[in-house]
C-alpha cells in the first residue's frame, strides 16, 4: 500500500503536503516505505512528525528505518528524547 501512495505522489495522482502534522503511534511497528509515504503527505511549511515507538514491544524486530532526504524522510531538524520508566496512569484491573 505503501508503495502505490508514494508512486501516486511521485506521479503527481494525488497531491502531497495535505497535513501539517502527523502522530504516528507504535512507530517499532513501520518500516522504512510507511513513513516515506507519510512524510510525502506532510505540508512543507509545516512537517510536524511525532512518532512514539517501544523498542521493548518490537514483536516483528523491524528496525526504525528514517532513509535520506532524497527519499523524503524527515528532514533531521528535530528533536528526539527517550523517556524511561511507564507513563501509564491507570491502576490495574483484577478479575473478581
Amino acid at each position: 500500500m505503501a508503495r502505490l501512495l508514494l508512486t501516486a505522489f511521485r506521479e503527481q495522482r494525488i497531491a502531497a503536503g495535505a497535513y501539517q502534522a502527523i502522530l504516528i503511534d507504535e512507530g517499532q511497528d513501520f518500516v522504512g516505505d510507511w513513513y516515506r509515504a507519510l512524510v510525502q503527505a506532510l505540508d512543507p511549511a509545516t512537517g510536524e512528525l511525532l512518532v512514539a515507538l517501544d523498542p521493548a514491544q518490537n514483536i516483528y524486530g523491524r528496525e526504525v528505518a528514517w532513509g535520506t532526504s532524497a527519499s523524503g524522510s524527515p528532514r533531521g531538524h528535530g528533536t528526539s528524547k527517550s523517556i524511561t520508566g511507564t507513563a501509564r496512569r491507570s491502576r490495574p484491573r483484577h478479575a473478581g
